[in-house]
């Protein structure tokens, strides 16, 4: 019953991986005490951590990182409108990568062929013109999509795209994308 009551809390407000996960709380912290001691697990995620230690399955994982994805594209507003099977369906066609402070995503004038949907984190989106290194254009927080444009249009990027800080992105490509819309009604 407390997993279900996880679950639920956690569809609420898509969080972090942990309330998703059928595991105690004790061996969630367990795990994040293993990342946080060890300097070489810096950039190891959590479910991973778990797994390696068997305190869940690979099919435990794969549902809890399913229903983080779905919950993080309904608050998408490219996609909020969509059914719950619709997401998931959606779902499928993202992974989560990490971007680190300053690392740029998207490339003004370059072609790019991938959304992304901020998970946390926050993007600033910038232009570089003649004689400026670079013009602030606006910034974007979780929920938030970056690359939308790209995917419509099908034309070099106007903009580029840079993580102020680390973020944790969804990340789908432009062909898969296309792929999962056309195969919902």
């Amino acid at each position: 019953m407390a997993a279900t009551h996880s679950v639920a809390r956690a569809a609420s407000s898509p969080g972090r991986l942990g309330a998703y996960l059928q595991c105690s709380p004790e061996a969630i912290r367990t795990a994040l005490a293993v990342i946080e001691g060890a300097t070489t697990l810096a950039h190891t995620r959590l479910g991973e951590v778990l797994l390696e230690g068997k305190l869940i399955s690979r099919v435990e994982l794969r549902a809890a990182v399913q229903a983080q994805r779905v919950d993080r594209l309904r608050g998408c507003a490219l996609f909020a409108s969509l059914s719950e099977s619709d997401l998931v369906r959606l779902s499928e066609v993202f992974e989560e990568v990490t971007c680190e402070d300053g690392e740029v995503l998207i490339e003004q004038d370059e072609a790019d062929d991938h959304l992304y949907v901020i998970a946390s984190g926050e993007l600033e989106v910038f232009r570089v013109e003649a004689g400026v290194q670079s013009v602030p254009v606006t910034r974007l927080g979780p929920g938030e999509p970056a690359g939308e444009m790209g995917f419509v249009s099908r034309r070099p990027r106007s903009a580029s795209v840079r993580s102020m800080g680390r973020s944790e992105l969804l990340r789908a490509s432009f062909d898969a994308l296309r792929a999962a819309v056309e195969a919902i009604p």
